[in-house]
């Protein structure tokens, strides 16, 4: 075990990627606390000596899109065991107490703490509170429970969005007193208050975006960090003049998905529309968290470690495919797939920035899914170095957090240890044998181990 308690440990000799570099050397590692000291070929120092030369070693990974507010607590230990040290809460579906509606954001605090302060191996959470909505989703056609909801006595921040001055307002409450480290705009905020957010926010705290009703470029040109779901967030502004999406046109109106996957299908990779889009993603330094394997970590019924997460699988059986496979695997479905797979080898290809995010929610395998979609990366022509790079530096210089991300003096001693060289091909990350947490080395199979139902016994009493 390394300590984590303020004396020295040192790694010796593990083969190292430092989360920016595009070689992988050799070095040790002397951690003091929860701080790695220094990192060299040879350091000598009064310190817990642990060889780790028979490991790659990479940061710790960082899920830039996850859902806690309605898991157990059970998935935590397992994203560390599969490598993620950090992960991005982005939102709960607003707490209303008093209408007894949606999610509750203070049970993400509540896991925050319990890792914070100890009670249960897991990530460092970055918590964003509710997301920022002006309509809420799961109460469309319904005025009267709109106007509920926005006049209740609930959080400011999980109120619907009344204007621009509203806006400014909840934002400045979420930053100020609940002190999130993000904040999410959802789909049916329209750009006016778009805007409104993102001048409140003014750099204080990332800001990103599931958008419907406002634009990726124009977000983005107003400051936005980064958008969520290659499917749906950069659509309206990529869609061909005569597949164009009205300006009212969002998830409330019937037959929009089908509006999108018609758009996606007909999207014209070398046209106007994308070359313009990406030049804005790239002038900005804007991001795109293409969440292309929302489905990929479903497990089968019969599958053991369905038993980890009793609270998490609810809805396991519920939830509809993603990335634009919701109708099947038709010509239309395959033909957006390929636009959306040939844009994110264009964004890639102009130096656009990516990160690894799996929209953790009940039905998939925590962890496991962001394999997948480190995985997904690589087929669409990342390489492997470039995908450790979307999980770890690029995710933390887009959190704003310049202590996670990087195997350097300073920063945070999250690592991961693995048998195989995930440089090499980043399907290497199943390999994964300990993993560094907070200066604290756990052994992964431990934190993934899923525990045998005992078989039923029957007695015989014999005459």
């Amino acid at each position: 075990m390394v300590p984590a308690d303020g004396s020295r440990s040192l790694l010796r000799g593990g083969l190292v990627f430092d989360g920016v570099s595009s070689e992988i050397a050799r070095q040790d590692i002397l951690i003091e606390g929860d701080t790695i000291v220094e990192v060299a070929p040879e350091i000598t120092a009064e310190a817990a000596v642990l060889d780790i030369s028979d490991s790659w070693v990479t940061p710790g990974f960082i899920d830039m899109h996850v859902h806690l507010w309605n898991l157990g607590w059970e998935v935590l230990p397992a994203l560390v065991g599969n490598g993620v040290t950090t992960v991005r809460d982005l939102g709960t579906h607003w707490t209303i107490d008093s209408l007894g509606v949606g999610g509750d954001a203070r049970r993400v605090r509540q896991l925050k703490l319990d890792v914070d302060s100890g009670k249960v191996v897991g990530p460092n959470i970055i918590y964003s509170g509710p997301m920022l909505h002006q309509v809420h989703p799961y109460m469309l056609g319904n005025a009267a429970m709109q106007e509920q909801l926005r006049d209740s006595s609930g959080d400011p921040g999980s109120r619907p969005i009344a204007s621009p001055d509203d806006a400014r307002a909840i934002v400045r409450h979420l930053i100020d007193e609940q002190g999130v480290g993000s904040i999410k705009i959802y789909e049916s905020v329209q750009e006016p208050i778009a805007a409104a957010i993102l001048e409140a926010a003014d750099g204080r705290v990332p800001v990103t975006g599931h958008l419907g009703l406002t634009s990726s470029k124009f977000a983005m040109r107003h400051g936005i960090g980064g958008m969520e779901h290659l499917h749906q967030s950069p659509i309206r502004d990529l869609a061909p003049p005569h597949r164009r999406i009205d300006p009212n046109d969002w998830l409330a109106v019937p037959g929009y998905a089908l509006t999108v996957l018609r758009a996606w299908a007909e999207v014209d990779l070398g046209g106007s529309e994308v070359e313009d889009w990406l030049r804005t993603l790239v002038d900005t330094g804007s991001f795109l968290d293409p969440t292309v394997t929302i489905t990929a970590a479903r497990p089968a019924a019969e599958d053991s470690r369905r038993r980890l997460f009793p609270n998490s699988f609810p809805r396991a059986g519920q939830r509809g495919g993603g990335g634009g496979g919701r109708f099947g695997g038709d010509e239309l479905t395959e033909k957006a797939r390929a636009n959306q797979r040939g844009l994110m080898r264009l964004i890639y290809e102009n130096g656009g920035s990516m990160v690894v995010g799996t929209d953790l929610l009940p039905g998939a395998l925590p962890g496991w899914g962001y394999h997948a979609e480190m995985q997904a990366l690589q087929r669409r022509g990342m390489k492997p170095i470039d995908v450790l790079r979307a999980a770890t530096s690029v995710s933390a210089h887009h959190l704003q957090r310049p202590d996670l991300g990087r195997i350097a003096a300073g920063k945070r001693a999250d690592m991961v240890l693995l048998a195989r060289n995930p440089a090499e091909d980043v399907g290497n990350v199943d390999s994964i044998t300990r993993v560094v947490k907070g200066g604290a080395l756990y052994d992964a199979s431990k934190l993934l181990a899923v525990a045998p139902i005992p078989a039923l016994e029957t007695s015989v009493n014999e005459s």
